[in-house]
């Protein structure tokens, strides 16, 4: 069976426009399979902690005031040729 891996790549940039530093938390997700077939691999998390169970990623940072902080999520995902998913 011939497969097909797409990537995907999402950035994210947090500002702290206020006079003193913030402690923020961030969440996103990555999607987790049902299927056998369908795989999902992590590659970049930078320095967010996955909860395996629920494929959600937290950030708990703290940004000096009047700076700003970047974070990457960074997977793939390997299906079927033949089979027809809604990446995004």
């Amino acid at each position: 069976m011939e497969h097909t891996t797409t990537k995907l790549l999402f950035r994210t940039e947090q500002k702290n426009s206020k006079t003193r530093d913030i402690d923020l938390r961030i969440e996103d997700q990555i999607p987790l399979s049902k299927l056998n077939e369908v795989e999902v691999e992590t590659k970049e998390l930078s320095g967010g902690m996955l909860d395996q169970s629920t494929g959600i990623i937290t950030w708990n940072v703290k940004i000096p005031a009047g700076k700003s902080i970047k974070k990457i999520l960074k997977y793939q995902v390997r299906y079927p040729k033949s089979m027809k998913l809604l990446l995004e």
